[in-house]
């Protein structure tokens, strides 16, 4: 079996970050980064296999998808997120919103934190039941956040966000999400700030007011620490390298394999911390040597 080391697509914003380059080892010509997107078939910006793009990859070797692999257009995308500044307070479409105009997924992602300063804080879904009418008016007073739940996250944090969940990532904080593969983002507050152009950012109000959840998000089940997480979309798992690991594969799925702590060999690859690697299907083991933590994703229940 053959492991690809993938190499991701670099993508900046206003809020971009220094830690995917001081920390992550990622590569770019600018000093900060925003986002690493280092499992990408989205057109919006693809990642690579041998310098191919990975959606050609996966096309030319259908093979390497599993027998559970079922889908018109490959379902997942998974990123780093540095967050300098605080990013937007947005909300994301649920599949039927996003196929009712033309896309095929809509966005159920899970945040994990790797990294956060001190005090550093998530905005995660509804404090109370609210009325359209009451997220309207907090829209226009550019007051949302008062309506969401603010928490305060320590590394290895998992928060999932259902689609429909207004949130938001606070300044100092570094994420792995896993996500869907959708780049539809409605911004429903960007703190009135400019870019280098003095160009305010465009907000979504009416899409914002059409698929947000206004039910109350319970804030126990927000923020957990887990090793393992499986929904309908995508399957999780967080493991701690302590010499050597065996990871059994299956033929279902291929799996995504990502350091975000320390440094090992992924089969024969070298790999250091920011390493993000592709495995197909099949009957086999991955052996893994040295120390740090890794991430393994496969598609979820279909």
């Amino acid at each position: 079996m053959t492991i690809y080391k993938i190499n991701p697509y670099i993508k900046n914003a206003i809020w971009a970050g220094k830690k995917l380059k001081k920390f992550y080892n990622k590569i770019s010509d600018v000093d900060e980064i925003a986002e690493s997107w280092e499992l990408s078939a989205n057109e919006n910006g693809l990642s690579q296999i041998n310098s191919i793009d990975f959606d050609k990859f996966v096309r030319d070797n259908p093979q390497f998808l599993g027998k559970n692999y079922d889908f018109e257009k490959f379902p997942l995308l998974i990123k780093y997120i540095d967050a300098d500044d605080d990013l937007s307070v947005q909300v994301h479409p649920t599949d039927e919103y996003a196929r009712k105009n033309g896309e095929p997924y809509g966005k159920n992602e899970i945040w994990y934190v790797v990294n956060h300063d001190p005090k550093a804080s998530l905005y995660v879904g509804m404090k109370e039941n609210v009325t359209r009418e009451q997220l309207e008016k907090a829209i226009d007073d550019a007051d949302v956040l008062k309506l969401l739940n603010k928490i305060e996250v320590e590394n290895y944090d998992s928060v999932f966000i259902p689609a429909g969940t207004i949130h938001a990532i606070g300044k100092g904080i570094t994420v792995i999400e896993v996500q869907q593969n959708s780049d539809t983002t409605y911004r429903l507050y960007d703190y009135d700030r400019v870019d280098k152009y003095g160009n305010h950012r465009e907000l979504h109000k009416e899409k914002s007011l059409e698929v947000s959840d206004l039910n109350r998000y319970d804030f126990d089940n927000l923020k957990h620490d887990a090793k393992k997480i499986s929904n309908e979309y995508f399957h999780i798992e967080i493991l701690d390298l302590n010499g050597d690991l065996d990871v059994e594969i299956d033929e279902d799925s291929f799996r995504f394999l990502g350091v975000f702590e320390g440094n090992c060999t992924v089969g024969e690859l070298e790999a250091q911390k920011g390493d993000s690697f592709f495995i197909p299907a099949s009957n086999d083991c991955v052996k893994i040597k040295g120390y740090g933590k890794i991430i393994i994703v496969k598609l979820g229940a279909i």
